[in-house]
């Protein structure tokens, strides 16, 4: 005689967003409807009894798939909460004829409870895969290239259906699916950003040659030959020194889509938050993950779970997501967070010198004077450029190009043209109260912590002034 098979209970969480959770059991090939939701709630019943009642059907062997179960448990009493985790641990190790599975949807980030974390297998629903959305397209006559499928990543399959509904024949659908996604990804504390068109830096020089080599690291030659996919940089200093210029630089120059982690959103969701973010963000590879202010997320009082989760994804993930890190305050980062196979590099980005002063001031001054975008043309005298540097000693990228757009407006109010000249400039500049003036303790603070912490962005060796013996901190002759 045979011996009979017998199979054991399976509990699964499936977190998933709302609208999705009504197709994610019929899209999973597990059933078709809920067969215990929170919304059905017989009156006669407790709401003990009534989580309870589920329970007492699986006995019966099959599957079962219970919507927001967590939800309505976290709203017993305590005493509750324990008969319904003493009921689940018993059935737990029952033996079955069949194979028995509870799928229970949760559509918000209520935890499972620790007294449960044993019997349960998490999982995030899936987002559509690229087959799914070329196949979806073609279901609604959409075109079925490389670009909408790009543009439509990241998004649920029941909101990417709803979006391809209601495209207008009439109007671009490139644009519209890239309007639908921005504003669905933002409720989900991501920010959408095409590749920008922003390439030039200035003044930091070896920041610039690290970017040409990332270029090829996230080249297809490079992956042939069996180089791993670059992790993420960290761009260190103080405010204002341009590292969100050079993160959407490197974007720029990689021709890649950034998407803009919301730190709030993260901190408000806890733990739990983050993981369907990072599961979104990979749905979306390759591209650039940026965190702006890193270190927030590590900061005193944030769910520990933030940073085991965050680590952990940094040193496994396979997807082709490059992470753009921006931080103040070395000081709140744990340490092995900066270690390689999290990171590849920390620069630190410094206020720059006068050479990178003077290069910062064309680089803002070419967008507006068209005399400025001549290379070879100094437009002003070596001695005048020397007056503007030594005017705006300690100014951060941020300041320079305040002063600029500020001389610019106020030249084209007052005299109706775009042709500015040094003593306009060196106006401004003399005029305007920097944030090392307001702040030179703090900025040294920053300096001195990240000097010897991450690598420098800048030689300091860009020579736009002839040299000089003389004192940069001299007062600036009036000119008349």
């Amino acid at each position: 005689m045979l011996a009979c098979e017998t199979h054991q209970l399976e509990i699964v969480v499936l977190r998933c967003d709302p609208i999705d959770a009504p197709a994610v059991p019929l899209r999973l090939g597990i059933g078709k409807f809920p067969t215990w939701s929170i919304a059905r709630s017989p009156d006669p019943l407790s709401d003990l009894d009534r989580l309870i009642q589920p329970i007492d059907l699986v006995s019966a062997g099959g599957t079962q798939i219970w919507a927001d179960y967590l939800s309505a448990l976290a709203c017993l009493e305590r005493m509750e909460q324990q008969i319904v985790y003493d009921r689940l641990r018993s059935i737990y190790f029952q033996e079955f004829d069949r194979p028995t599975s509870i799928y229970i949807l949760q559509t918000d980030l209520t935890p499972i409870p620790s007294a449960l974390g044993f019997l349960v297998e998490e999982r995030i629903v899936e987002l559509p895969s690229g087959t799914e959305i070329y196949e979806l397209l073609g279901k609604y006559a959409l075109p079925q290239d490389d670009r909408l499928i790009r543009l439509s990543m990241g998004l649920s399959h029941a909101d990417l259906e709803g979006c391809l509904r209601k495209i207008d024949p009439h109007r671009d659908p490139y644009a519209q699916v890239e309007r639908f996604r921005s504003k669905r990804m933002a409720l989900k504390g991501i920010r959408y950003m095409p590749p920008p068109q922003h390439t030039e830096i200035g003044g930091l020089d070896l920041l610039v040659r690290w970017i040409e080599d990332l270029e090829y690291r996230l080249s297809a030659a490079a992956e042939a030959i069996g180089l791993p996919y670059p992790k993420g940089v960290l761009l260190a200093g103080a405010p204002g020194t341009g590292k969100t210029f050079a993160a959407y630089a490197i974007a720029a120059q990689t021709a890649s889509p950034v998407f803009a982690l919301s730190i709030d959103y993260v901190i408000e969701g806890g733990g739990l938050a983050l993981p369907k973010l990072l599961t979104t963000i990979e749905s979306c590879a390759p591209c650039i993950l940026f965190v702006d202010e890193i270190e927030k997320l590590f900061g005193q009082g944030i769910d520990r779970r933030i940073l085991a989760t965050f680590l952990t994804w940094l040193n496994d993930k396979l997807a082709k997501v490059f992470v753009i890190g921006t931080l103040n305050r070395m000081a709140e980062v744990p340490i092995e967070m900066t270690r390689s196979g999290r990171f590849d590099r920390t620069f630190f980005i410094d206020s720059p010198d006068e050479g990178q002063r003077v290069e910062l001031f064309r680089l803002f001054l070419k967008r507006y004077d068209k005399r400025f975008a001549n290379s070879d043309d100094p437009v002003f005298s070596p001695q005048e450029w020397q007056y503007l540097a030594d005017s705006s000693i300690e100014f951060i990228g941020a300041e320079i190009q305040q002063v600029t757009q500020d001389t610019i407006a106020r030249v084209h109010r007052e005299r109706q043209t775009l042709t500015v000249t040094i003593d306009d400039l060196i106006e401004t500049t003399l005029a305007f109260n920097s944030m090392y003036k307001r702040d030179k303790k703090k900025i040294h603070d920053i300096r001195n912590m990240l000097v010897d912490k991450a690598d420098p962005a800048s030689s300091g060796k860009r020579n736009f002034l002839p040299d000089r013996q003389l004192d940069p901190y001299t007062p600036i002759p009036h000119r008349n």
